[in-house]
């Protein structure tokens, strides 16, 4: 049976709400409901489990995929392009059991699931889909009678799933138990958890920010109220505050004891099922002070909380809603934020530095251990595929995991190309789609990122964002390095997906570079599967890279990149010079700037012994 947390009732002693917002209507006190036993006789247990999931973030070692329950793992099970809840086709947890090997393959450690609230069947968003279904009673009879059996059919109306951030209740929903199996939600939810944690894994379910409409006709006293002018009656009136122009959920109202107490208590119950961290939705609509009161008793639990703030540009503030203040929120026990990445594909070369840049400065002030996900692409975009198809995809995938301050972060259905909306209103197949070698690169450069000697470059390395001379009227290239106890990498991208972009890249004084530029992953080109082979000269489908200076020592490299190109380098035998000290604190330095931040510096693993030198390689630049 699941178990729903409902908070006590509005009560006419309430303290008034502030910013303005005006008291609901008054309704009579009920006692506090009790938080939820977690453990009654004959329960699943949740197993013991180390969470390392803040030591991950803090250090970028979290790889997270973006799940819903409602889609991983469902199968079309009559192939007729239509999932039926009604036919047993709709997501489970145990479904979700069998994607967790092929997802740990690719180097994912911690799931974001989408919330698993029950949703409001008050004017729920989605499509009414139309199915068939056998006569199931028509069956059973002929079975019992021995008669032959010939199929019958009836169309049937499936209504809408509706909106997993329009929830009428925060509780765990029924819709994601499997019929029959003689467990409860809880319990099917507790054993996919053991699942994840026996692989080594952890997962985080999806806090939502607003009611659905059903939550606001039951419970009032959740909700935001204000007086707004009524064209019909010529009159102010006290009404529902409804976030943006989202016509299904409305504003719970953050400063109210009774809200707090139903969040404090839903986190409860759900980190109590053994949830290893939160993703919090819209968390900017909650007061400072809100997350102050509630956050500590997990944070000291060692739960991890991820907050879907951005930068305050981000068209914000907007209707019914506050603006964006990160830097307020890292400072509340957010341990990493969205930041701005799911832009990435608006912005030239200078812009995305800029961006870059601008985090590293707010990181210095909160603390070098904070950190972003690489939210290139969300569930509330469109597909990566949008915005240049596989090329594009592969661009962000090899920014994502080398780029600084940043733990990868994918979309269900993104290492295969999935082309469509991640649809969180229907009842629809798992998202997949037919481009397989994006998947392939990801896995190449997740080995280079999982594995020493260039794990700890890529994590937790100094970052020198590189001059490049270019066009002056769209400069589309990047290019930096990323530098950690004597080992050096280089990145370089055209973030064009439709032009050749051609332009010189300065490399810093101080930076010995001569024949030692080798390869180890390119997004576009038909580079040898044996990594470190050099690169070959320019043909049709190949980057070009040349040197610019005498023969021993290159001080800028000139370059001619393919569309969408994203190629890494090694710089290999980077000795210590005078000005790089051995080891580095994460950040970056402005170009031709190598002053470290005056922050403390991060709390390291330490760096596990390296492995042997590979067999000597040909370099690029000969």
């Amino acid at each position: 049976m699941s178990i729903i947390v409902t908070p006590a009732r509005y009560s006419p002693q309430m303290s008034k709400l502030r910013l303005g917002l005006v008291n609901a209507p008054a309704q009579p006190a009920v006692r506090p409901v009790p938080i939820p036993n977690m453990a009654p006789t004959g329960m699943i247990q949740p197993e013991p489990f180390n969470n390392p999931i803040q030591s991950w973030l803090d250090n970028r070692e979290a790889v997270i995929e973006c799940i819903s329950i409602r889609t991983h793992g469902v199968k079309d099970l009559d192939h007729d392009n239509n999932i039926n809840p009604f036919l047993g086709e709709a997501g489970t947890f145990p479904k979700a059991s069998a994607m967790i090997k092929e997802d740990k393959a690719h180097h994912v450690n911690a799931y974001h699931v989408l919330p698993t609230t029950t949703v409001s069947k008050k004017e729920p968003l989605g499509v009414h889909q139309k199915d068939k279904i056998t006569l199931q009673a028509q069956w059973n009879q002929s079975q019992r009678q021995g008669q032959p059996f010939t199929p019958q059919t009836k169309e049937i109306i499936v209504p809408p799933a509706g909106s997993q951030y329009a929830p009428a209740a925060l509780d765990l929903s029924e819709e994601y138990r499997t019929p029959g199996s003689g467990l409860s939600v809880e319990q099917e939810c507790i054993n996919w958890l053991n699942d994840v944690h026996r692989e080594g894994m952890c997962a985080g379910f999806d806090l939502p920010s607003a009611g659905g409409l059903q939550m606001a006709e039951e419970h009032p006293e959740y909700m935001a109220w204000d007086t707004e002018w009524n064209s019909e009656t010529g009159k102010y009136e006290k009404q529902m505050l409804t976030p943006k122009d989202w016509v299904d959920i409305r504003r719970l109202n953050g400063h109210s004891p009774v809200v707090r107490r139903v969040i404090r208590n839903y986190l409860r119950y759900m980190f109590g099922l053994g949830f290893d961290f939160v993703r919090i939705d819209v968390s900017r609509d909650k007061p400072d002070e809100f997350w102050k009161e509630i956050w500590p008793e997990f944070e000291r639990q060692g739960k991890g909380r991820i907050d879907e703030t951005y930068i305050q540009e981000d068209a914000s503030p907007i209707n019914n809603l506050p603006a964006d203040r990160p830097e307020r929120l890292y400072k509340t026990g957010a341990r990493t934020t969205y930041y701005q990445w799911h832009n990435n594909h608006q912005w030239n070369g200078p812009q995305f530095i800029y961006h870059h840049q601008r985090l590293q400065e707010m990181l210095n002030r909160v603390g070098l251990e904070k950190s972003t996900i690489g939210s290139f692409v969300t569930h509330d975009d469109p597909s990566a595929m949008a915005h240049g198809g596989v090329t594009y995809c592969k661009n962000i995938t090899g920014l994502m995991l080398t780029q600084p301050n940043t733990n990868p972060y994918l979309l269900d259905g993104f290492l295969t190309g999935y082309e469509g909306y991640f649809d969180i209103y229907n009842w629809t197949d798992r998202p997949e789609g037919k481009h397989p070698e994006i998947g392939a690169f990801w896995d190449k450069l997740m080995k280079i990122r999982t594995t020493e000697p260039f794990s700890s470059v890529l994590r937790i390395g100094q970052t020198d964002w590189l001059p490049v001379k270019t066009s002056p009227v769209d400069p589309q290239i990047v290019a930096y390095t990323r530098r950690h106890n004597g080992k050096t990498l280089l990145a370089i991208a055209n973030k064009d997906m439709n032009a050749v972009q051609e332009g010189t890249i300065e490399l810093p004084k101080n930076l010995v570079l001569g024949k030692n530029l080798y390869p180890l992953a390119e997004s576009v080109g038909r580079m040898s599967d044996q990594e470190g082979t050099p690169a070959q000269a320019l043909t049709q489908h190949r980057s070009h890279f040349s040197k610019k200076t005498d023969e021993n020592t290159v001080k800028s490299l000139k370059v001619k990149l393919m569309p969408g190109a994203f190629h890494l380098f090694e710089i290999a035998n980077t000795p210590t010079r005078a000005g790089i000290p051995q080891r580095l604190p994460a950040g970056f330095s402005r170009p031709q700037q190598y002053t470290l931040p005056q922050s403390p510096t991060l709390t390291r693993r330490p760096t596990p012994t390296r492995t042997p030198a590979p067999p000597p390689r040909q370099p690029v630049l000969a």
